[in-house]
């Protein structure tokens, strides 16, 4: 399961991009998303990098 959900969230991925530079503060943008909106990307995209930390942690420095 964790392997189809890693594989199902590379379009997440190629995404955050796009949100990023349209849909943020990291720009100079007039349309902005919603906070929760945000906080539900950023826990999706951490929650993802958490679990690849800890299966391979040994190629993140502490």
């Amino acid at each position: 399961m964790s392997e189809r959900i890693i594989k199902s969230s590379i379009s997440v991925f190629e995404s955050f991009n796009s949100i990023r530079n349209s849909k943020s503060l990291a720009h100079d943008n007039p349309h902005l998303i919603q906070p929760d909106e945000a906080r539900f990307i950023f826990d999706s995209v951490a929650a993802l990098l958490r679990y690849i930390k800890a299966v391979d942690g040994q190629s993140f420095e502490d």
